[in-house]
């Protein structure tokens, strides 16, 4: 995987899907991996033992040997979906979005390949960024990586169910663990995100023109999901909806 570089704080929409359509994340420890491992490949430290170690720690533990922690990149916002993963990073330093999406992967794919007794690649050949220059496709975002995508899962016929029962599927969004949408929306904190800049974003001080009450949040997630879904009924593509 090559590694592309960034301006220092440019913020990318990162996708990355599995080869195929293949789910890659099968069962809530997969999910769970994920986020353990989204914060330790954040580490301008490297250790080439990670797949061994980070089988013996805890949620956010770090390994007491390693040395203080220096973060490649700040997280933003994620969602972890079966066969693919968001992340909406912005670049600290250049290089720092390429190697950690590549550490992820590559340490994901590991994991993976260990417990189901897989051989080679499970994701697509590069994950797919979009550098976002524009606030308002930045606030778009929140609602399309924590809403939209958690409504594709919502048990009464994902994001159609969705378009007829609203309320009804954000509150189930919100209950959904594996990704930032709580941390937008109320009082939960997480080392894995750059809180101070959410903090920030939802005070209207912050690089996210975020919005000023949950209420009208709920409101444009709404027309998110119904936009997308229209669009995908189209055919189209759905990010459109979100950078136009």
């Amino acid at each position: 995987m090559r590694v592309t570089s960034y301006k220092e704080g440019e913020t990318v929409h990162c996708i990355h899907r599995g080869v195929m359509g293949m789910q890659i994340f099968r069962d809530v420890s997969d999910h769970w991996r994920f986020v353990r491992l989204a914060y330790l490949c954040n580490d301008q430290y490297r250790d080439t033992n990670l797949r061994r170690i980070e089988q013996t720690l805890k949620l956010f533990e770090r390994p007491s040997h390693w040395p203080k922690r220096e973060p490649l990149v700040d997280i933003l916002s994620f969602v972890v979906m079966p066969n693919h993963f968001h992340l909406l990073l912005r670049e600290r330093k250049g290089g720092g979005i390429g190697k950690f999406m590549q550490r992820l992967a590559g340490s994901i794919t590991l994991g993976f390949n260990k417990k189901y007794e897989n051989k080679g690649t499970i994701f697509q050949s590069k994950y797919k960024p979009v550098i976002v220059t524009e606030p308002h496709h930045l606030t778009r975002l929140i609602s399309y990586i924590n809403v939209k995508n958690v409504c594709e899962l919502y048990p009464d016929r994902g994001l159609a169910g969705a378009v007829s029962d609203f309320d009804t599927a954000y509150q189930w969004a919100k209950g959904y663990e594996f990704s930032s949408l709580r941390n937008w929306t109320g009082d939960l904190t997480s080392p894995l995100l750059d809180m101070e800049e959410i903090s920030a974003s939802k005070k209207s001080q912050g690089a996210v023109p975020f919005y000023s009450s949950e209420r009208d949040f709920k409101e444009a997630s709404k027309q998110m999901v119904i936009s997308t879904y229209e669009k995908q009924l189209r055919g189209g593509n759905e990010l459109e909806i979100v950078y136009e």
